[in-house]
């Protein structure tokens, strides 16, 4: 307080239209000081009761206090001293009202209507337990010079209109109240809050330039928005609201650790693509926000973001440099990256978009991939439990691994698409299911690294496969489907099951088969490429093999081991592991037996070449085309029907059972010596 005389001067109506007061002494005005023009200058703590200002100046280095009420209508508040109002102060009229030097304290406050203007060391303190109501649309009480505050005890609120702004520093205290409950209220400048900002719908505050701490309580259903390029908000507490939406449009939003958006009714929702939300690091801590919409904009997470029920991304970026969590995502578009882990627990719809960066997206419920956009991962590991796949490519660079975890099922539906490797080695791990079940085509053209508790299955149309895999699980097929080996080198060394068709269809293509094939029916084809078939291999009655075009070479390769002799007048080494096919069905190509193989019911032979390199053997033979060659021999025990073709080669051709020597073609045989026992020569020569 400042000095007051002993001995006012009591003055009860005082009209002052002009000219100048100088209150050296102490003024009380009992009733009413009207003010027009001229300047009121108090040197000695003044009072009045009602102050009716329409125009002139308020000055001096004392305190000018109004207890009753004060109607500010114009003029201007300068020098060193303060006014305080005690009872309420009006600001009425759309004359603009400015202040200079001179600190404010205020009661209960009414403005109504025009800007305030604050210049120099100005402090406005609207004091604890009161009201500072505001329905001035349009209109802002902002800084024209140096750095005034608005320091808030009480409470600002916003009631009516529009916009209206807080152009000043603010500084509230844990008494404070900072609220839109009618319109918009807008601070710039910078501050903090310590006390409750709160918000109702449909209404919102709005932080343009400056930097603001909010560590108080942020309450309400409305809006918080961040909305300038140079806004840094550094939200430190809990967002207790109970609806309604915290916005970024531009700037930053910081969240420190700990804290949280309490309520899955609100929304954070990063829009602008110069706003940046930061979610802060604390290796122990999280920052829970239950539901984000982000269209556009940077989400940086250094810490630890719990996304606690729901993140649909329409743009912008997503970078996860901590290990983070979320229940369900939609991402339409933008980009996914960081260099730590992003996991979703629950429904993870990817429509569009990438994943990129050094860490990973991990689906522990499910991941449907979907839309036609196509889909696209550059070095960013992916882990998955349930999967449907149903449209678009996916596209994946360099070293990815996409694992789909044990005893998980990856659906696929994706018609005409295809897993690709766009660029370096990508692969996919099966320790889970891999299952076709509707569609055309669907290509796998990365590496598949099959586990023993792996599926890859062919339920419903057609699997492709071209780079490379090895299957150490189970490879299955249904009819009519199949699994069709393309490009690359291939190990099956798990279980073959199924009764759908698999195919090796490339020129460079080369399929190692080290296991017997468990089918119950279908096929295996070679159209193209190598089939490499290893000792000891076995195939079942139900599934023969067809070599179908010029192109295809089938290897059965040679037993290392090497086993007994033929017991005829060549001796040749039997492998102790031979291969065995019921039913070969050879038009055209390449069979190369380097080990014995065993056709245990019927060799259908009408083109290509059988080369016989260790001792074989064939039940029933029936040869149309194609040439039989080699340096071992080809032993037939039941029936041999010999329509054409040719036998060539070092080896012998012996017919225990029946040689039936058919049709008009001329039979020849070059160099090969022949053992038969029952022959019947019907037709042709034999040259």
């Amino acid at each position: 307080m400042d000095p007051v005389g002993a001995n006012p001067v009591s003055i009860p109506y005082v009209h002052q239209y002009a000219g100048q007061v100088n209150a050296l002494n102490s003024l009380t005005s009992t009733q009413v000081y009207n003010m027009t023009g001229g300047v009121l200058s108090v040197s000695a703590g003044s009072t009045a009761v009602v102050m009716e200002q329409t125009g002139g100046e308020v000055t001096g280095p004392s305190s000018w206090t109004v207890s009753s009420e004060y109607n500010w209508f114009d003029g201007t508040w300068t020098g060193s001293g303060y006014t305080e109002v005690t009872g309420t102060l009006n600001v009425l009229s759309d004359a603009v009202k400015s202040v200079t030097e001179r600190d404010v304290t205020t009661a209960t406050v009414a403005w109504t209507d025009s800007d305030i203007q604050l210049s120099g060391a100005v402090t406005w303190t609207q004091t604890a337990g009161n009201t500072f109501t505001v329905t001035a649309d349009g209109h802002a009480i902002s800084t024209q010079a140096g750095s005034p505050k608005l320091v808030l005890d009480g409470t600002l609120i916003k009631t009516a209109g529009a916009s209206s702004g807080i152009h000043a520093i603010i500084e509230q205290s844990a008494t404070g109240v900072f609220s839109a409950a009618g319109g918009s209220l807008t601070a710039q400048q910078g501050g903090v809050f310590n006390g409750e900002l709160s918000t109702t719908t449909p209404n919102d505050v709005t932080f343009l330039a400056g930097t603001y701490e909010v560590q108080g309580t942020v309450t309400g259903d409305g809006e918080v928005i961040v909305d300038a390029a140079s806004s840094i908000v550094n939200l430190r507490v809990d967002v207790g609201m109970t609806g309604g939406e915290v916005r970024a449009k531009q700037g930053v939003l910081n969240m420190h650790p700990q804290i949280a958006i309490t309520s899955d009714q609100v929304t954070l929702r990063v829009e602008g693509a110069d706003a940046d939300v930061n979610v802060l690091a604390d290796a122990a801590l999280t920052v829970t926000v239950p539901v984000t919409v982000h269209s556009a904009g940077d989400v940086l997470v250094s810490g630890r973001l719990v996304s606690s029920k729901s993140y649909t991304m329409t743009g912008g970026k997503l970078e996860v440099n901590g290990p983070s969590t979320c229940v369900d995502m939609d991402q339409t578009t933008g980009v996914l990256t960081g260099s730590s882990s992003w996991t979703c627990s629950g429904t993870m719809n990817w429509n569009s978009g990438d994943w990129t960066g050094t860490g990973s997206t991990v689906s522990t419920g499910t991941l449907n991939v979907q839309t036609t956009a196509d889909k696209t991962i550059t070095d960013r590991d992916v882990t998955t439990a349930t999967v449907a796949w149903s449209d678009s490519d996916i596209s994946m660079n360099n070293d990815v691994t996409w694992t789909q975890t044990a005893g998980n099922t990856f659906t696929v539906t994706a018609d005409g698409h295809q897993m690709v490797a766009a660029s370096g080695s990508p692969q996919l791990v099966l320790d889970g299911t891999f299952v076709k079940t509707a569609g055309g085509v669907t290509a796998v053209n990365v590496n598949v690294a099959e586990s023993a508790s792996g599926v890859f299955s062919a339920a419903g149309g057609s699997l492709t496969l071209s780079e490379s895999g090895v299957f150490n699980g189970e490879l299955s097929t249904t009819t009519p489907n199949d699994v069709t080996f393309l490009a690359g080198t291939y190990e099956v060394q798990g279980t073959v099951t199924g009764d759908g068709e698999v195919i090796v269809d490339d020129a460079s293509s080369i399929v190692n088969l080290r296991v017997d094939v468990g089918m119950t029916g279908g096929a295996w084809r070679a159209l193209d490429g190598v089939l490499n078939l290893h000792p000891g291999v076995d195939f079942p009655n139900a599934t023969p093999l067809f070599v179908e075009e010029a192109s295809a070479d089938v290897e059965i390769v040679a037993d290392v081991g090497g086993g007994s002799a033929h017991e005829g007048h060549k001796m040749d080494p039997v492998g102790a592991n031979p291969v065995s096919i019921p039913y070969v069905h050879q038009y055209a190509g390449q069979v190369n037996a380097l080990n014995s193989l065993t056709s245990t019911q019927v060799y259908n032979m009408t083109g290509g070449v059988l080369s016989v390199s260790a001792g074989s053997t064939a039940v029933v033979m029936e040869q149309t085309g194609g040439e039989v060659t080699g340096p071992s021999s080809w032993t037939v025990s039941s029936e041999y029907n010999w329509f054409d073709g040719t036998w060539t080669g070092s080896g012998y051709t012996e017919v225990t059972g029946t040689l039936n020597v058919l049709s008009d073609a001329v039979k020849s045989v070059t160099e090969r010596d022949v053992t038969t026992a029952t022959v019947a020569w019907t037709d042709s020569d034999i040259q």
